[in-house]
């Protein structure tokens, strides 16, 4: 869950739609602390080998998707896996801490 300038935006939904761009593998979307809007969708993306992806690339195909523009991921970052719990969960809260600190806006 992400909260944007206190609209709540559902995760599951953003990932939806994130998974079915072509180069990517799997991903998940996060909240990254914003100093403005306090959290904005972060996309964290393991890509298809082979494959170039970047921010505009996930921006472009959210667009298609027809979500509202605040529901595009505004940061983006790529890892070679995401981290699961023994149940094949992703760790959400891992890769937030990791790639999304507090008060460290990347």
């Amino acid at each position: 869950m992400v909260i944007r300038a206190g609209e709540t935006i559902s995760s599951g939904q953003l990932e939806d739609v994130l998974v079915t761009h072509p180069a990517v593998a799997e991903g998940a979307i996060v909240a990254a602390p914003d100093p403005r809007y306090g959290e904005v969708v972060a996309a964290v993306v393991v890509p298809v080998p082979g494959t170039d992806i970047d921010l505009d690339s996930i921006r472009e195909h959210f667009a298609k998707s027809g979500l509202a523009k605040q529901k595009t991921p505004e940061r983006f970052v790529l890892v070679d896996s995401l981290p699961r719990t023994a149940l094949g969960k992703i760790r959400k809260a891992e890769l937030r801490a990791e790639h999304f600190p507090k008060g460290g806006i990347r």
